[in-house]
Protein backbone atom coordinates (compact mmCIF):
# COMPACT_ATOMS: atom_id res chain seq x y z
CA UNK A 1 0.00 0.00 0.00
CA UNK A 2 2.84 2.39 0.81
CA UNK A 3 4.52 1.79 -2.53
CA UNK A 4 1.26 2.35 -4.41
CA UNK A 5 0.69 5.57 -2.44
CA UNK A 6 4.19 6.75 -3.33
CA UNK A 7 3.47 6.04 -7.00
CA UNK A 8 0.45 8.36 -6.80
CA UNK A 9 2.53 11.02 -5.05
CA UNK A 10 5.08 10.77 -7.85
CA UNK A 11 2.41 10.83 -10.56
CA UNK A 12 0.84 14.03 -9.29
CA UNK A 13 4.07 15.81 -8.40
CA UNK A 14 3.67 16.03 -4.63
CA UNK A 15 6.46 15.97 -2.06
CA UNK A 16 6.44 13.51 0.82
CA UNK A 17 7.34 13.30 4.50
CA UNK A 18 7.68 9.87 6.11
CA UNK A 19 8.29 8.85 9.73
CA UNK A 20 9.56 5.29 10.10
CA UNK A 21 11.35 2.75 12.26
CA UNK A 22 11.82 0.26 9.42
CA UNK A 23 14.42 -0.22 6.71
CA UNK A 24 11.66 -1.67 4.55
CA UNK A 25 11.53 1.86 3.17
CA UNK A 26 14.63 0.99 1.13
CA UNK A 27 12.36 -1.16 -1.03
CA UNK A 28 10.84 2.10 -2.28
CA UNK A 29 14.11 3.99 -2.69
CA UNK A 30 13.71 4.10 -6.45
CA UNK A 31 10.38 5.95 -6.21
CA UNK A 32 11.63 8.26 -3.44
CA UNK A 33 14.55 9.29 -5.66
CA UNK A 34 12.16 10.04 -8.52
CA UNK A 35 9.91 12.11 -6.24
CA UNK A 36 12.98 14.00 -4.99
CA UNK A 37 13.77 15.09 -8.54
CA UNK A 38 10.47 16.98 -8.70
CA UNK A 39 9.62 17.95 -5.14
CA UNK A 40 10.77 17.80 -1.52
CA UNK A 41 11.31 14.52 0.33
CA UNK A 42 12.10 14.17 4.02
CA UNK A 43 12.49 10.92 5.96
CA UNK A 44 12.48 10.94 9.77
CA UNK A 45 13.86 7.77 11.36
CA UNK A 46 12.87 7.22 14.99
CA UNK A 47 15.84 6.31 17.21
CA UNK A 48 15.45 6.66 20.97
CA UNK A 49 18.46 4.71 22.18
CA UNK A 50 21.86 3.85 20.73
CA UNK A 51 21.87 0.55 22.67
CA UNK A 52 20.61 -2.38 20.59
CA UNK A 53 19.95 -4.49 23.68
CA UNK A 54 17.81 -1.81 25.29
CA UNK A 55 16.07 -1.06 21.98
CA UNK A 56 15.13 -4.73 21.62
CA UNK A 57 13.67 -4.67 25.10
CA UNK A 58 11.69 -1.47 24.58
CA UNK A 59 10.68 -2.09 20.94
CA UNK A 60 10.76 -5.87 20.39
CA UNK A 61 9.02 -5.73 17.01
CA UNK A 62 11.26 -3.06 15.49
CA UNK A 63 14.65 -3.34 13.80
CA UNK A 64 17.74 -2.62 15.92
CA UNK A 65 19.04 0.89 16.48
CA UNK A 66 22.22 0.04 14.58
CA UNK A 67 20.16 -0.93 11.54
CA UNK A 68 18.23 2.33 11.85
CA UNK A 69 21.47 4.33 11.90
CA UNK A 70 22.55 2.37 8.80
CA UNK A 71 19.21 3.28 7.20
CA UNK A 72 19.78 6.99 7.85
CA UNK A 73 23.18 6.75 6.18
CA UNK A 74 21.94 4.75 3.19
CA UNK A 75 19.14 7.20 2.48
CA UNK A 76 21.42 10.23 2.78
CA UNK A 77 24.02 8.63 0.52
CA UNK A 78 21.27 8.23 -2.05
CA UNK A 79 20.36 11.91 -1.89
CA UNK A 80 17.25 11.53 0.26
CA UNK A 81 17.04 14.17 2.99
CA UNK A 82 17.00 12.08 6.17
CA UNK A 83 17.34 12.71 9.89
CA UNK A 84 16.55 11.32 13.30
CA UNK A 85 13.56 11.69 15.61
CA UNK A 86 15.02 11.25 19.09
CA UNK A 87 11.58 11.01 20.63
CA UNK A 88 10.24 9.86 22.98
CA UNK A 89 12.99 10.05 25.55
CA UNK A 90 11.85 7.85 28.44
CA UNK A 91 12.52 9.19 31.95
CA UNK A 92 14.68 6.82 34.02
CA UNK A 93 15.43 4.68 30.94
CA UNK A 94 16.86 6.62 28.01
CA UNK A 95 17.42 10.08 29.54
CA UNK A 96 21.14 9.75 30.19
CA UNK A 97 24.08 11.79 28.95
CA UNK A 98 25.54 8.60 27.50
CA UNK A 99 22.46 7.86 25.43
CA UNK A 100 21.98 11.40 24.13
CA UNK A 101 25.66 11.82 23.29
CA UNK A 102 25.92 8.46 21.53
CA UNK A 103 22.83 9.08 19.41
CA UNK A 104 24.36 12.37 18.26
CA UNK A 105 27.77 10.80 17.61
CA UNK A 106 26.27 7.86 15.70
CA UNK A 107 23.92 10.23 13.89
CA UNK A 108 26.90 12.25 12.72
CA UNK A 109 28.53 9.07 11.39
CA UNK A 110 25.25 8.28 9.63
CA UNK A 111 25.34 11.70 7.90
CA UNK A 112 22.08 12.74 9.55
CA UNK A 113 20.75 16.11 8.45
CA UNK A 114 18.95 16.73 11.72
CA UNK A 115 18.03 15.33 15.12
CA UNK A 116 14.75 16.45 16.63
CA UNK A 117 13.70 15.85 20.23
CA UNK A 118 11.43 17.17 22.94
CA UNK A 119 13.49 15.43 25.64
CA UNK A 120 10.57 13.66 27.22
CA UNK A 121 7.41 11.73 26.51
CA UNK A 122 3.63 12.05 26.65
CA UNK A 123 1.21 9.80 28.52
CA UNK A 124 -2.46 9.99 27.66
CA UNK A 125 -4.78 7.92 29.85
CA UNK A 126 -4.79 4.82 27.66
CA UNK A 127 -1.09 5.19 26.91
CA UNK A 128 -0.34 5.43 30.62
CA UNK A 129 -2.19 2.22 31.42
CA UNK A 130 -0.37 0.34 28.66
CA UNK A 131 3.03 1.82 29.53
CA UNK A 132 2.72 1.14 33.25
CA UNK A 133 1.69 -2.46 32.58
CA UNK A 134 4.79 -2.86 30.39
CA UNK A 135 6.99 -1.30 33.08
CA UNK A 136 5.63 -3.77 35.65
CA UNK A 137 6.86 -6.60 33.43
CA UNK A 138 10.18 -5.15 32.30
CA UNK A 139 11.20 -2.97 35.24
CA UNK A 140 9.24 -3.87 38.39
CA UNK A 141 8.97 -0.89 40.73
CA UNK A 142 9.71 1.75 38.12
CA UNK A 143 6.03 2.54 37.65
CA UNK A 144 5.94 3.87 41.19
CA UNK A 145 8.74 6.33 40.35
CA UNK A 146 6.72 7.62 37.41
CA UNK A 147 3.60 7.97 39.52
CA UNK A 148 5.49 9.84 42.25
CA UNK A 149 7.12 12.30 39.84
CA UNK A 150 4.51 12.80 37.12
CA UNK A 151 1.17 11.80 38.64
CA UNK A 152 -1.39 12.07 35.84
CA UNK A 153 0.51 14.64 33.78
CA UNK A 154 0.20 14.43 30.00
CA UNK A 155 3.70 15.81 29.31
CA UNK A 156 6.48 13.95 31.12
CA UNK A 157 9.78 15.70 30.47
CA UNK A 158 12.94 14.15 31.82
CA UNK A 159 14.01 15.38 35.26
CA UNK A 160 17.32 16.38 33.64
CA UNK A 161 15.60 18.38 30.90
CA UNK A 162 17.65 21.59 31.05
CA UNK A 163 21.00 19.85 31.35
CA UNK A 164 20.31 17.29 28.62
CA UNK A 165 18.80 19.86 26.25
CA UNK A 166 21.83 22.11 26.65
CA UNK A 167 24.13 19.15 26.02
CA UNK A 168 22.06 18.14 23.01
CA UNK A 169 21.95 21.58 21.43
CA UNK A 170 25.66 22.27 21.98
CA UNK A 171 26.76 18.92 20.56
CA UNK A 172 24.49 19.16 17.53
CA UNK A 173 25.67 22.72 16.89
CA UNK A 174 29.28 21.51 17.02
CA UNK A 175 28.50 18.95 14.31
CA UNK A 176 26.27 21.31 12.27
CA UNK A 177 23.26 19.06 12.82
CA UNK A 178 19.93 20.90 12.69
CA UNK A 179 17.64 20.66 15.73
CA UNK A 180 14.89 23.26 15.20
CA UNK A 181 11.87 22.04 13.23
CA UNK A 182 11.36 25.33 11.40
CA UNK A 183 15.00 25.25 10.30
CA UNK A 184 14.69 21.60 9.28
CA UNK A 185 11.64 22.32 7.14
CA UNK A 186 13.29 25.33 5.52
CA UNK A 187 16.41 23.27 4.79
CA UNK A 188 14.80 20.21 3.23
CA UNK A 189 12.43 22.25 1.12
CA UNK A 190 15.29 23.92 -0.74
CA UNK A 191 17.18 20.73 -1.52
CA UNK A 192 15.52 20.45 -4.93
CA UNK A 193 14.51 23.26 -7.30
CA UNK A 194 10.93 24.31 -6.71
CA UNK A 195 8.55 24.60 -9.64
CA UNK A 196 7.70 28.24 -10.07
CA UNK A 197 4.07 29.25 -10.17
CA UNK A 198 2.93 29.91 -13.73
CA UNK A 199 2.41 33.60 -14.31
CA UNK A 200 -1.03 34.71 -15.44
CA UNK A 201 0.65 37.03 -17.96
Amino acid sequence: MTREALKLILKYGFGVSIDTKSDLILRDLDILKEIALKNSVIIKVSITTFDDTLAKKLEPKVISSSRRFALVKELNLNGIYTGILMHPILPFLTDSEENVTNIIEMGKEALTKFIYTKMGMTLRTNQRDYYYAALDQLYPGLKEDYMAVYGKRFVCNTLHYRHLMELFLNKCSEYHILTDMDAIIADYKVVVPRNEQISLF
